[in-house]
């Protein structure tokens, strides 16, 4: 048996070269997600020992305990102890649905406010850590795979050094070091997955040996690299809020690429039997299916051999009577009408609105009603309530990027319109004739 001084050196020494090499890798600013827990009090006082310029302690009190703003107070003098800076929030958690999964949003939108292009968040993710997320996430049916060490976060980068040590390991630390530090009573909750895996399931699977905890990681191992893979097909669309339906490909792995995305654009994924189903619906209903499916706050839609991930907003106020030149901000995009040769010319009193229902337009000989222009111009059904019109003395004059009435179009001096939707690639602009 070794001595105890021996372990307790060098779990002082395992948890300070972690920190140390994942400090080496931050350019800018080194926030440290600070709960007051063991694993993140052990994590603060390392970086805060030994990065060159003081770190950003960063504690969300999600306002879930009676003592949670006694556990912020702790955190806010140990922070000042350990020469941090300190940044200290309150959130709001919904109530409906999973707590946990609430309060995990609300504090991972936190993290994406405060990183800027550069920082780098170190969490304190520990081994027992990453076991528990690998079969709790195989009980729910979302795969093997864990925790990634490293993910772009907001502007930013997320690290986690302490995922290669278990928590022994942080707690002999925290023993030599003397660090004091909060114990949350929702970690004994039974109601909560992963204090049931945590207390329950992993004792019983590890049956006084490391075998089981050695066979969950090498499934994750096995599943970050698929996961690679995944990342490397799905390339440029892991930046975008809309993904090609052929580049998630087919069988088994169609809904696995199809979690990477989303996981990689809102932090979180449906349970894979779910995304089968969207999947299957999808696939099975033609080009102009339209499935949906709740991403946390947003919804997922498919139209026309793509998907796309649809963020809730109410439609703005209608402008009203508009003079050009005009560069109109209409919260989820800009209306810009510029002076253009071969443009329109508006009978009377220009105006901007939406479309209510019922209006056609004639444009290249053919009278249609306005649904049917957006269709031919594929834009999509969530769109169309929300896409500016432009209206004269006549009725409706153009719609930009899709059409224009054919007895407004001018051969000489006239207007123009280009309707920028915020996020959308490239620029819908009304057609010349």
């Amino acid at each position: 048996m070794r001595p105890a001084a021996a372990e307790d050196a060098e779990a002082v020494d395992d948890v300070t070269d972690a920190v140390a090499a994942a400090l080496a890798a931050c350019p800018g600013r080194v926030l440290v997600g600070f709960s007051g827990g063991l694993d993140s009090t052990v994590l603060l006082h390392a970086a805060a020992r030994l990065a060159p310029h003081p770190v950003v302690a960063v504690h969300v009190d999600h306002g879930l305990h009676p003592e949670s703003v006694g556990w912020a107070e702790h955190c806010r003098r140990t922070a000042a102890a350990f020469g941090a800076d300190g940044v200290f929030e309150r959130v709001s958690v919904a109530p409906r649905g999973s707590l946990e999964a609430n309060a995990r949003r609300a504090r991972y939108a936190v993290f994406r406010k405060l990183l800027d292009a550069g920082d780098t968040l170190l969490l304190g993710h520990h081994r027992d850590d990453q076991v528990e997320t690998v079969l709790l996430r195989r009980l729910q049916g979302r795969g093997s795979y864990g925790m990634p060490d490293e993910r772009p976060l907001g502007a930013g980068l997320l690290r986690r050094p302490l995922l290669g040590l278990p928590r022994a390991c942080l707690a002999r630390y925290a023993a030599v070091a003397g660090l004091a530090w909060i114990e949350d009573p929702a970690n004994l909750d039974p109601r909560h997955a992963r204090n049931d895996v945590r207390h329950r399931l992993l004792p019983a699977l590890r049956g006084g040996d490391a075998g089981a905890d050695r066979a969950l990681l090498r499934q994750a191992e096995l599943a970050a690299a698929a996961e690679a893979e995944r990342r490397a097909v799905l390339g440029a669309a892991l930046e975008a809020d809309t993904v090609a339906r052929e580049r998630l490909g087919g069988g088994d792995d169609a809904p696995e690429r199809l979690r990477v995305w989303l996981t990689a654009r809102t932090g979180s994924a449906p349970r894979r039997a779910a995304l089968v189903e969207y999947l299957r619906q999808l696939d099975a209903g033609g080009r102009d299916r339209q499935p949906a499916l709740p991403v946390g706050a947003l919804t997922l839609r498919g139209y026309r051999g793509s998907l796309h991930l649809v963020r809730p907003a109410p439609r703005p106020a209608a402008p009203g009577a508009v003079t050009p030149p005009a560069s109109l901000p209409l919260g989820h995009g800009v209306l810009v009408i510029e002076p253009a040769r071969d443009g329109f010319v508006p009978v009377g009193r220009l105006r901007v609105g939406y479309r209510e229902g019922g209006e056609h337009l004639r444009s290249g000989g053919q009278t249609r009603p306005l649904q049917r222009w957006f269709q031919a111009a594929s834009v999509p059904p969530w769109e169309r309530d929300h896409h500016p019109i432009l209206l004269d003395d006549v009725g409706v004059l153009a719609v930009p990027g899709v059409a224009v009435r054919d007895d407004a179009v001018t051969a000489g001096p006239g207007l123009r319109a280009a309707w920028r939707r915020t996020g959308a690639a490239g620029v819908r602009s009304a057609p010349r004739k």
